[in-house]
């Protein structure tokens, strides 16, 4: 209770990972704080590949029919209720990872369109909310890959100094 008024759990735990993440802001590099989302976004990526997988195994798996005749086999007994059961985990863990990423990614774009350099602000956007490929954004910016490389640090020590 708060003043008088009831604060949910997950408002309490929005607090507290508002602190944490405040807190790791001055722990980690840039490059490490900003890093966070790109490394969720791959972990996502993994999960819903493996959501695939799991989903056409029990595409695969076969109704009994009990009304015909019962015949001995010695295949393997595919226990469906667990590989559904599994399904289900893995899509409440994958839409609980989404929304933690679109929470970061918002977060992540507001402290770098703080920045002020327009350079800065597109090539950390697309490199760590965007992921994109250190090629793609020298294609996409007009400039060589050298000199992508020399603005992500300028713009990574501006990132840093903003803290």
């Amino acid at each position: 209770m708060k003043n008088g008024v009831f604060v949910s759990a997950n408002t309490v735990f929005d607090n507290l990972h508002i602190g944490y993440l405040v807190f790791m802001r001055f722990v980690m590099s840039a490059k490490e704080y900003l890093s966070r989302v790109r490394l969720l976004t791959v972990e996502i990526r993994a999960d819903k590949a493996r959501l695939k997988e799991l989903d056409e195994s029990i595409g695969w798996i076969k109704a009994i029919d009990y009304s015909k005749e019962r015949i001995q086999t010695s295949g393997d007994n595919v226990d469906l209720s667990g590989k559904v059961a599994e399904l289900v985990e893995l899509q409440n863990i994958v839409a609980a990872e989404m929304s933690k990423l679109q929470r970061e990614k918002q977060r992540i774009i507001s402290e770098i369109r703080q920045l002020g350099n327009a350079d800065y602000i597109t090539l950390l956007t697309m490199r760590y909310v965007e992921c994109a490929r250190w090629e793609k954004i020298a294609v996409d910016m007009g400039l060589t890959l050298r000199r992508v490389y020399q603005l992500h640090g300028d713009a990574l020590q501006a990132f840093r100094v903003s803290a």
